[in-house]
């Protein structure tokens, strides 16, 4: 089941909480699988992911105690197409285990969120897109692409600067790009 992560806060120069886990609901995207509910238990549980939503939301109580949260930072493991194939298989390896010691080290240090390791299979992978109502797929390989997404860490983070010195250490920019964005709504 997926899991997703809050967020909690702390006045600026204290060491906030660091995300808890919950339970996502595991009907997400499946609409077979929802439960049926009234009209009292859907209004209550609005209010709820309302009241959710402001607790974890960066307020400011008033000027003297501004509050601040700890930052969602993704880094994007950009490699070369091709390059993974270009190694022997103990190359091969031996960079994934430099990358496990990367994952267990900010395990360690309470900063890892999530982490992923993505196939180079470009004939398994699909694009996905709806126009005028029909969904539109398709299937690789993609040649037009100049570089893929070969994983991801996704990162708690107070700053930027934090973010970007994680990126620094990590081993696959050696021989790929790790490109640093922070997470925001898609309205921002």
């Amino acid at each position: 089941m997926p899991e997703r992560f809050t967020h909690d806060f702390a006045p600026i120069g204290k060491e906030p909480a660091r995300p808890s886990r919950e339970r996502a609901a595991p009907a997400y995207g499946r609409p077979w699988a929802r439960r049926k509910t009234d009209a009292k238990t859907e209004a209550a549980e609005a209010t709820e992911a309302k009241e959710d939503l402001q607790e974890n939301t960066c307020w400011y109580a008033d000027a003297s105690a501004p509050m601040m949260r700890s930052m969602s930072y993704m880094l994007l493991i950009l490699e070369e197409p091709g390059q993974r194939a270009q190694r022997t298989k103990a190359e091969g390896e031996a960079v994934y285990a430099r990358m496990l010691r990367f994952r267990d080290e900010l395990r360690a240090r309470d900063q890892l969120l999530a982490v992923e390791s993505l196939a180079t299979r470009d004939a398994r992978a699909a694009r996905v897109q709806r126009r005028g109502g029909r969904p539109l797929v398709q299937d690789g390989p993609f040649s037009e692409a100049k570089e893929m997404v070969g994983g991801f860490f996704l990162l708690s983070c107070q700053t930027r600067e934090e973010a970007l010195a994680i990126a620094q250490e990590c081993p696959a920019a050696e021989w790929a790009t790790v490109e640093v964005r922070e997470t925001a709504p898609c309205y921002d």
